[in-house]
C-alpha cells in the first residue's frame, strides 16, 4: 500500500526541492543577465549555494530546524554583503536577484518550518494526555 504524502511530514524535502529550484535560478539569471557581475561573483556565489544546499538537504530535519536555518541565513548574508562590499559594480543583482531570492528562501522556510513545528506540538502534547 502507497503511503499518502503529506507537506506537514515532509516539509523538509520540499524546502530543499524549493531553496535548489532557487540557487539554481539565481546562477542561471546572473550568468545570463548580468554576465559581468557574474564572472567576478561567481565564485561566491557558488559557494554560497553549495553550502545552502547541502545544509538544507543535511541538518535540515525535525529537531534540528534551528541550527539549517541559522546556516540558511548566514549563506545568504554572505553571498549578499561580501557581493556589495568586495564588488562594487553588483547592486543591480544583488537587489534584483540575490536579495528576492532570499526572501523568497528564507520566507519558505519559516513557512514549512513553523509548520511542521505546529504539528509537532500538537503530537507531543496528545502523547502527554494519554
Amino acid at each position: 500500500m502507497m503511503r499518502k504524502f503529506s507537506a506537514k511530514k515532509h516539509w523538509h524535502n520540499i524546502y530543499f526541492l524549493v531553496n535548489t529550484l532557487i540557487w539554481a535560478g539565481l546562477i542561471l539569471l546572473s550568468a545570463f543577465l548580468f554576465t559581468q557581475a557574474f564572472l567576478t561573483t561567481g565564485i561566491l556565489l557558488g559557494a554560497c549555494a553549495a553550502i545552502s544546499v547541502v545544509s538544507s538537504a543535511v541538518l535540515l530535519r525535525p529537531g534540528r530546524r534551528f541550527a539549517a536555518g541559522i546556516v540558511q541565513i548566514v549563506a545568504w548574508v554572505i553571498l549578499i554583503l561580501l557581493a556589495l562590499l568586495l564588488y562594487q559594480n553588483t547592486l543591480m543583482p544583488v537587489l534584483i536577484l540575490f536579495l528576492p531570492g532570499a526572501v523568497l528562501s528564507i520566507g519558505t522556510l519559516i513557512l514549512l518550518g513553523t509548520l511542521s513545528l505546529r504539528v509537532e506540538r500538537e503530537l507531543h502534547s496528545a502523547m502527554r494526555r494519554s
